[in-house]
């Protein structure tokens, strides 16, 4: 103990090894997720501060790169994606019946749904490979796997786009 511990200790205080150390007030989340987003991605604090900044295709809209339709299409076949990986991995559960039955059988709805799903992502994504190949991987890659695009790649990505909102009926 510490000459200071043990003159506290006389006074009658507790002493706290973890109320000796000066703390600084804790950053609000959000600012936290703000900085780090100028930080790493070059945005301006408004660029930042805006909702679509979360995603690799929402800082390429932010940054002029893409229009609002071509946003729209992205994030449609997104969802078009989301929708087929819970069809081809959903665990078992998910699929049983909630008909008061043994719990075994596949809802005819959920083995309806799941094959809408993946039928239609398996049509929309076969599709975009064969407007072109190397312009899928990279709209896939902005898209899908959220990496932000060089700028040698954006105009692979923009293509890429402008075919899913034809395909998908994304206008203005």
């Amino acid at each position: 103990m510490t000459a200071k511990a043990k003159k506290k200790a006389k006074k009658g205080k507790a002493f706290s090894p973890i109320s000796a150390v000066k703390r600084r007030p804790r950053e609000d989340m959000k600012s936290v997720v703000i900085n780090a987003r100028i930080r790493h991605h070059g945005l301006t604090l408004d660029q930042a501060k805006h909702e679509r900044a979360s995603t690799a295709l929402g800082r390429a809209f932010l940054a002029d790169k893409i229009d609002d339709t071509l946003y729209r299409a992205g994030e449609e076949y997104k969802r078009l994606h989301t929708a087929y990986m819970r069809a081809i991995n959903a665990p078992d559960g998910f699929a049983v019946s909630d008909c008061g039955d043994s719990g075994s059988e596949t809802s005819e709805a959920y083995v309806e749904w799941a094959i809408r799903a993946v039928g239609h992502f398996s049509a929309i994504q076969a599709s975009l490979v064969d407007d072109g190949a190397f312009q899928s991987v990279v709209t896939e890659s902005l898209v899908i796997e959220d990496r932000d695009q060089p700028p040698t790649h954006i105009g692979y990505a923009i293509a890429g786009l402008r075919f899913l909102s034809r395909k998908l009926g994304i206008s203005t």
